[in-house]
């Protein structure tokens, strides 16, 4: 089965809060449930990096509605490419909030990279992308 994968950063307006996350995630649970599209977001000191991987044109649709939402600027297209695999089963995201230990996100998140498949060259866009997001 041929697949699609799209990935991207993107800043977050500074005016972005907690609500606008968990809508931001709700919303894309939805969609990506309905489109059969799984991925990972994550969010860390106004950083976005996102990677969507299903049907070509679900994908580039759902990457149409990111590009034009007003929460975020700054969208920088990473990679885009087809694949015969999914290397994320789920879609989730993952994002800082100032109720959590930011020093232990910060390292889990290092520590999922340092582990991660980085063996096709959107995951190796990907992951270096989320480390960038994590220098702090």
């Amino acid at each position: 089965m041929s697949l699609f994968q799209l990935t991207y950063q993107s800043k977050a307006v500074s005016h972005l809060n907690l609500q606008d996350l968990e809508n931001i995630l709700n919303t894309a649970k939805n969609i990506n449930s309905e489109h059969n599209i799984t991925g990972c977001l994550v969010f860390y000191n106004g950083n976005f990096v996102q990677i969507l991987e299903g049907n070509e044109v679900s994908v580039k649709k759902i990457y149409s509605n990111i590009v034009s939402d007003k929460r975020h600027h700054s969208i920088n297209l990473l990679w885009e490419c087809e694949t015969n695999e999914r290397f994320f089963n789920d879609w989730n995201m993952g994002y800082y909030t100032p109720t959590e230990d930011e020093s232990l996100f910060v390292s889990n998140y290092k520590l999922l990279s340092s582990l991660s498949d980085k063996s096709q060259g959107i995951l190796l866009s990907f992951w270096s992308a989320v480390d960038r997001a994590l220098i702090v």
